[in-house]
């Protein structure tokens, strides 16, 4: 997606501003998210097989649980990425365009990590609140060691992934409004 639709995204923009894309981009992303969220318990491949039968969770269908989520996604970050730069890149005077370009650079490679460790401090101190106790080798990422606390733990992991991808959703609606209020509505010259 973002290798096709980024480039006319891009040259979208000269046409009906920043204000439309960077709006629509976050908001079709954040649909994706709400759409992941809602993937069942057992999409985690640790959790298929619990032990007995009666605590089978189905897996997740990959065209009905992840592939409309993703397409969405896709479709969201290729509306965002090229109109942001190009947002940017024409919102500085031209003996500008290295400094702005540089700084550019440097959130695009900074923020994404930023915000995922935050996000992953919720998720992991959700998934030990989840659970009652921090026992040891045990992670949000891993099937437990110990299987007594598999199923505790499959539980616990579903929260956390619920509260990720509910601040995910946050973040980019908050990116959407910012866009939405914060933008000019009218393409550059």
């Amino acid at each position: 997606f973002v290798i096709v639709l980024s480039p006319r995204a891009g040259a979208l923009v000269a046409r009906v501003g920043p204000r439309p894309l960077l709006t629509l981009g976050p908001l079709l992303m954040a649909v994706a998210l709400m759409w992941f969220a809602r993937v069942p318990a057992g999409s985690q491949p640790w959790t298929l097989n619990l032990g007995h039968p009666a605590s089978y969770l189905p897996p997740p269908s990959y065209w009905v649980d992840i592939l409309p989520g993703t397409v969405l996604f896709g479709l969201g970050i290729s509306t965002l990425v090229s109109p942001l730069t190009a947002t940017l890149m024409g919102s500085v005077p031209p003996e500008h365009g290295g400094v702005a370009s540089a700084f550019n650079n440097a959130v695009s490679r900074v923020g994404p990590q930023l915000a995922g460790s935050a996000v992953f401090v919720a998720v992991s101190a959700t998934f030990f609140s989840q659970l009652g106790r921090h026992p040891a080798g045990l992670s949000p990422l891993n099937r437990p060691v110990d299987p007594a606390l598999v199923s505790e733990a499959a539980g616990a992991s579903v929260t956390a992934f619920h509260l990720a991808m509910g601040i995910c959703v946050g973040m980019l609606l908050v990116g959407a409004l910012i866009a939405l209020f914060g933008l000019n509505s009218r393409p550059r010259s």
